[in-house]
């Protein structure tokens, strides 16, 4: 027998007739539910999301499944409205979610991926320098790495193990780095803000010339650079001004004696040392003339500084030179002199520094 299509519930109410009009009892046949939901409507699902919400029909229940395993289960309300609670997935996780109405049936599967909406977790950066020609750091893997300088940006991505090298110019010290990463997804990490260091050394400090009788080293260095003079076991310091001109207090030293300076910035770095030697510029002392000089006098003997040229001269003729010896005294020979001729006697050290004169009139 055909009949309509009935709404499940419906009482069906059967009887059978034979050919002498006997009826039987009635059996009564309920309309048995076989129509599967509809595939449930799902809204967007994020890897910050714990739960899953959208449209199903009235009544069945809903479950949220990864894998085969029902990670989560709700029920649709009268207006179709369901929401399901289940764990925080990751991105990129594939949700079926299934409704099954009160007969049992099983609605068709709808399946979503879970979207990336987590920024890349703040980078790391290395330290960067004055010298630096790449920033080198590591953030979330295939990110992409973006450094903005003032109005310059330079990017790269992050390789499989979230290691990244960013090429830049070389930058002055105290320079401001903005650094940024950014997943597939569009998320922006925190920015990390990072100050270039100083690791250029000052350069090599000029140094005026010192005598053993300066009592100041003066000269250039990198502008409020510390100028360090060392001589053997023992610093002076001071500081170079705006203009970078030092000054250095030191004790008087001999002549012949090393001394080394350095120039050391703010950020610590030193310059490579620059080595004076203490010029001699102390006369030697005026001779002593131990000969008595007569007119027949041809040789003038005294003592002098060790080394020292002896010069003799009458008015401004050199009349004879000589060198003092290790023990100072010397020896010059003359040509004789008129009576009541003024002589004069000098010496001059290796440094061509050259004593008072000693005089004396020929007898």
């Amino acid at each position: 027998m055909v009949i309509p299509v009935q709404v499940a519930g419906t009482e069906l109410v059967i009887t059978a007739t034979d050919i002498a009009g006997n009826v039987s009892d009635m059996t009564v046949v309920m309309v048995k539910d076989a129509i599967a939901p509809t595939k449930p409507v799902v809204k967007q699902v994020s890897d910050k999301d714990t739960t899953v919400t959208g449209l199903a029909e009235a009544g069945t229940k809903v479950e949220v499944k990864v894998n085969g395993l029902v990670i989560g289960t709700g029920r649709a309300g009268e207006d179709g409205q369901y929401k399901v609670t289940i764990p925080a997935q990751k991105a990129g996780t594939e949700l079926v979610i299934i409704a099954t109405d009160t007969a049992g049936n099983i609605s068709h599967a709808s399946t979503i991926k879970v979207i990336d909406k987590t920024a890349p977790a703040v980078l790391t950066v290395n330290t960067v320098s004055d010298k630096s020609t790449e920033v080198k750091g590591t953030t979330e893997a295939g990110a992409t790495v973006t450094i903005i300088i003032g109005t310059k940006s330079y990017t790269a991505k992050a390789d499989s193990k979230g290691n990244y090298k960013v090429i830049i110019p070389v930058q002055k010290a105290g320079t401001k780095l903005i650094i940024a990463a950014k997943d597939a997804a569009g998320n922006v990490s925190v920015a990390k803000s990072i100050t270039v260091l100083d690791k250029t050394a000052p350069i090599i400090p000029t140094v005026s010339t010192v005598s053993d009788l300066t009592k100041v080293v003066t000269g250039k260095a990198e502008i409020g650079a510390t100028v360090t003079v060392t001589i053997r076991t023992k610093k002076y310091m001071a500081k170079a001004d705006a203009k970078g001109n030092y000054k250095v207090t030191i004790p008087v030293q001999k002549a012949g004696t090393k001394l080394i300076v350095t120039a050391k910035d703010a950020a610590g770095n030193i310059s490579i040392a620059k080595s004076v030697i203490v010029i001699d510029k102390t006369a030697p002392l005026a001779p002593k003339i131990k000969t008595t000089v007569k007119s027949t006098t041809k040789e003038v003997t005294g003592t002098a500084e060790a080394y020292s040229t002896i010069t003799i001269k009458v008015g401004s003729k050199v009349i004879g030179t000589a060198k003092a010896d290790s023990k100072r005294n010397f020896k010059v020979k003359i040509k004789a002199q008129k009576k009541k001729a003024i002589i004069s006697v000098t010496a001059t050290d290796k440094a061509r520094n050259i004593s008072k004169a000693s005089t004396v009139k020929v007898k």
